[in-house]
């Protein structure tokens, strides 16, 4: 079951909204409909859909839906976004938060289930990657969303994840050509996913933990470059 936030001025087109999905995707979605922006960014890590109004200055707000949606997607890449709005002008706009879609309103019912059903395949996209590694007799398969950063130690690999540590018997260039997702690497030892990286300074980036971690100077510009296409094509 995905989470759907849906945030509009009018209260009859988030009942609308809601209305569609459930005759089209039945129980698929946990919905969420905050009544403030705080409360939606707050709830940012859980959103897999948000669909987002983007002209809501009666709300009295100083940022309009697209920097909402960029501020969520800063803190949840994955979290998909579809705009919707009665205003065509807008269309130009919505592209530097990377939307799967744009609704314009009123609201057709085909419209919103193509929408939906993009999301969707992005979501089962990004759910599907996985990393696999054999220790001894063993393989185990992990998502690689989970996975922080690889670090190399002649031929023992120990993988960094959110919730622990292993180490297996690799080499960072055979998991570097096989491994799906953004990950980069910043070292001879270490091989980074980008969605744990928090900032580069100097000859260091630093992780949303706090850790850091070296990056080589023959790789240091293309660390940057490579930083910047990721993040701005995933804002």
């Amino acid at each position: 079951m995905y989470n759907v936030a849906i945030f509009d001025d009018e209260s009859v087109i988030q009942d609308k909204v809601i209305e569609i999905l459930k005759r089209n995707f039945e129980d698929m979605f946990n919905y969420i409909t905050a009544a403030k922006a705080p409360d939606l960014i707050a709830s940012a890590s859980v959103i897999d859909i948000l669909i987002m109004d983007i002209n809501i200055t009666s709300r009295k707000m100083s940022n309009n839906g697209i920097d909402i949606a960029g501020r969520i997607k800063k803190n949840n890449r994955d979290c998909q976004v579809i705009f919707i709005s009665g205003y065509s002008e807008y269309a130009q706009d919505i592209f530097d938060a990377k939307p799967v879609y744009f609704v314009q309103k009123p609201i057709d019912e085909s419209v919103m289930v193509k929408a939906m059903n993009a999301a969707l395949d992005n979501l089962v996209r990004n759910r599907n990657q996985r990393f696999c590694y054999q220790k001894e007799s063993r393989v185990y398969i992990v998502p690689t969303e989970e996975i922080m950063y690889f670090e190399s130690s002649r031929r023992i690999v120990k993988i960094v994840r959110v919730d622990g540590n292993d180490s297996f018997y690799d080499t960072l260039n055979s998991i570097e050509e096989r491994i799906e997702g953004d990950f980069i690497r910043i070292h001879q030892s270490y091989l980074v996913n980008t969605r744990y990286i928090s900032s580069l300074t100097g000859s260091e980036i630093l992780l949303h933990n706090g850790r850091s971690l070296p990056v080589s100077k023959p790789r240091l510009g293309s660390v940057k470059d490579e930083l910047i296409r990721v993040f701005s094509e995933n804002m």
